[in-house]
């Protein structure tokens, strides 16, 4: 940070600022976060990214693990197969879309 961003915080976390102080040091503050959000981002536009994997269309599914023991938590949930969610209609996706709902139709007590 540069030293006005130092001074502001130290300063204030020292003692109450004089009325006529306020403004001015809240206006030190928002440049200060500015600066800091400015920095994140150029920082974060230097990086090279490259896409190791993708979740995209009608395989979107295929790299899950779906858990089909009994709840851990000792509550009413049923864990269903990829493929029994499917059968079920609780999970679908296509080239444009991904649905994941919950069964609305069993009635458990």
């Amino acid at each position: 940070f540069p030293l006005a961003c130092q001074d502001a915080y130290s300063s204030s976390t020292m003692h109450f600022a004089k009325e006529a102080e306020r403004p001015q040091r809240a206006a030190v503050a928002v440049w200060c976060l500015a600066f800091a959000w400015r920095v994140a981002v150029v920082a974060a536009g230097d990086a090279d990214y490259e896409l190791q994997e993708s979740f995209v269309g009608p395989d979107f599914f295929t790299k899950w693990s779906f858990y089909t023991g009994g709840d851990p938590t000792h509550g009413i949930v049923d864990f269903v197969s990829y493929q029994d969610a499917v059968n079920d209609g609780l999970i679908s996706a296509s080239a444009d879309r991904v649905y994941m709902g919950v069964d609305s139709k069993q009635v458990l007590w």
